[in-house]
């Protein structure tokens, strides 16, 4: 079993999500590091709005060997926010110290 990590697409640089049971507030930084501004969402509209501020293409792939140990394999991300194929949000060290083992294509993000 292995799960896929995107990151964002230009112009944006950091995405924050704050869930609560009555909407989704998305908070979006530029690639500068300014805060662009936030959205206000229903909590059935929040996970599908996640997905269209990250490209299509998979940076990382996540997978486990024989013995449950984690791999993962990874490009250089333009960002050091991710989300996986489900619209869960990780941050990019959580991602590395999670696993206990590397495949780097390229450096990971300055």
């Amino acid at each position: 079993m292995s799960t896929c990590y995107y990151d964002l697409k230009e112009p944006w640089g950091r995405l924050e999500v704050d869930k609560t049971a009555d909407q989704y507030r998305l908070t979006l930084w530029d690639s500068h590091g300014a805060e662009a501004g936030s959205l206000t969402l229903r909590p059935e509209e929040g996970p599908e709005a996640i997905l269209h501020f990250f490209r299509d293409e998979p940076v990382c792939r996540r997978s486990f060997d024989r013995r449950g140990k984690a791999l993962y394999e990874m490009r250089r991300p333009r960002t050091a926010t991710l989300v996986d194929e489900y619209g869960r949000l990780v941050n990019i060290d959580e991602l590395r110290a999670d696993c206990n083992r590397s495949r780097d294509s390229e450096p990971g993000p300055a």
